[in-house]
């Protein structure tokens, strides 16, 4: 049987809640989350900086932001389960993230 690389089993920061009811822990599960995106969403700017952090085996603390702020765009970051999920976010990067997810979203429809 084959065992995960040792980067793949790392925790992430912090546990990542998705909408759907699942959980991203570690580098493995976010991993596993970003093979099933759609081509759409493997195009987006922010899973693309996800992947090559990963692809590059990068600090698994930066590792754990990407997936996060790229599942907030999505409106996939469930907020609900009292996670402060933009808390490593200033405030104004925060407004900007919210304001460009407004703006993708209008432009979605």
């Amino acid at each position: 049987m084959l065992r995960p690389a040792p980067y793949l089993t790392q925790k992430l920061t912090r546990p990542i809640p998705i909408t759907d009811g699942g959980m991203l822990r570690t580098v493995l599960h976010a991993r596993t989350y970003m093979l099933g995106l759609s081509r759409a969403g493997e195009l987006r700017t922010q899973w693309q900086r996800a992947c090559e952090l990963l692809l590059a085996e990068d600090d698994v603390a930066d590792l754990s932001r990407a997936p996060e702020l790229a599942l907030f765009y999505d409106a996939k970051l469930d907020v609900s389960v009292g996670t402060a999920s933009a808390r490593w976010l200033s405030s104004d990067e925060t407004s900007r993230a919210i304001a460009a997810a407004a703006r993708s979203t209008r432009s979605a429809t």
